[in-house]
């Protein structure tokens, strides 16, 4: 109920704000404690006399109107405005609100997320503190298309194995596809109902997920026929090859140690939480730099400048094989693993927003 009252006090078309704060004025209507609509931008440009003496401070011109507008006929908004479509926006979105839980995002918040920006929704174990509860899991903010976000953990969560099919050892991998695979079986069970509320589980889209290959997908040679599998619906999953490409620019280069320029974008540099790397995810370190170093691997150019990132990320595509599967590497740019060997887990979703 305090979580309610207190969201459907600071819904507004556009910011909220709340009475005795101080912040800049908003451009629309906003709901004040009292339940009084009042907008300080409007109040401040028809009333230049109150505003030559008090200011534009929010607070200072609703005590005005609250003292003093009120009783003397000032309008404490565009009278053209529809304020019951404002309450119906704000009812709605307190009902909202109410299914979700305090730590994350509220309903405008979602709402008006631009690309790029982060949201937080959910929670999972990060500190690898368990006494002290799970935390927050932010989002980066991919896509909003008035209906949905699409969004991308900001930071790898887990330690999970894309693949557990193997025959012997880990290194004789068996052909796998997303819709087979262990990880997907993770994500949209375990993962989805340890991270998420049922409110907050009924807000995330099942999304139909395209499964096709690149279309620039060149096969290992004398390999059998590679495909990606059948497309799949899933509420939670990780990103393919076409989506990273869609989504991230990667028009940045750094110069491997053979001279050969790679792209790569910065967000896709990753890091991982404590609770990650404690589940097995591998970091470059200072040890794998100077060993790098060592040996003049592709990293050499950059082997210091990776410290700290996740090596590799695990996305859905498989690459050039049945048995390897696409991924990010602490460089933000492709690489290539078994899918039994990728572990680093950066899960994605679709969250409702209509």
């Amino acid at each position: 109920m305090k979580r309610k009252l207190k969201n459907f006090l600071s819904l507004t078309l556009i910011s909220s704000v709340l009475l005795g704060s101080s912040v800049t004025i908003s451009a629309a209507p906003v709901m004040m404690a009292d339940g009084t609509f009042f907008d300080a931008e409007y109040y401040a440009q028809t009333n230049p006399d109150v505003v030559g003496v008090l200011g534009t401070d929010t607070t200072a011109l609703y005590n005005h109107y609250v003292n003093n507008g009120k009783a003397e006929g000032r309008a404490p908004y565009n009278p053209a405005i529809d304020i019951s479509s404002l309450v119906d926006t704000a009812t709605y979105a307190a009902s909202i609100d109410a299914t979700l839980r305090d730590t994350d995002s509220s309903y405008l918040e979602l709402k008006t997320a631009l690309p790029g920006s982060y949201i937080t929704f959910g929670t999972y174990e990060q500190d690898n503190n368990k006494k002290n509860g799970q935390e927050p899991i932010e989002w980066l903010v991919l896509e909003n298309d008035g209906e949905s976000l699409f969004v991308l953990s900001k930071y790898v969560l887990d330690g999970q194995l894309y693949s557990n099919a193997y025959s012997e050892h880990a290194w004789n991998t068996l052909p796998i596809t997303w819709e087979q695979c262990y990880l997907r079986s993770w994500l949209n069970n375990t993962f989805l109902a340890t991270a998420f509320t049922a409110g907050e589980q009924a807000r995330i889209n099942t999304t139909f997920v395209d499964n096709s290959l690149p279309k620039d997908f060149h096969a290992f040679p004398d390999e059998e026929p590679v495909t990606g599998g059948n497309h799949t619906f899933d509420k939670v999953y990780v990103l393919s090859y076409d989506e990273v490409i869609k989504y991230f620019p990667m028009k940045d280069i750094w110069y491997s140690s053979f001279g050969s320029p790679v792209n790569y974008d910065k967000l896709l540099q990753a890091t991982a939480t404590p609770y990650a790397i404690k589940q097995g995810v591998d970091i470059w370190s200072a040890k794998d730099a100077a060993t790098c170093l060592s040996y003049g691997g592709g990293y050499k150019n950059i082997a210091n400048d990776v410290i700290g990132y996740v090596e590799k990320w695990a996305l859905r595509t498989p690459y050039g094989s049945q048995t390897c599967i696409y991924n990010v590497g602490a460089s933000g740019s492709f690489g290539y693993r078994q899918a039994t060997y990728d572990n680093a887990t950066r899960p994605c979703m679709r969250i409702s927003i209509k």
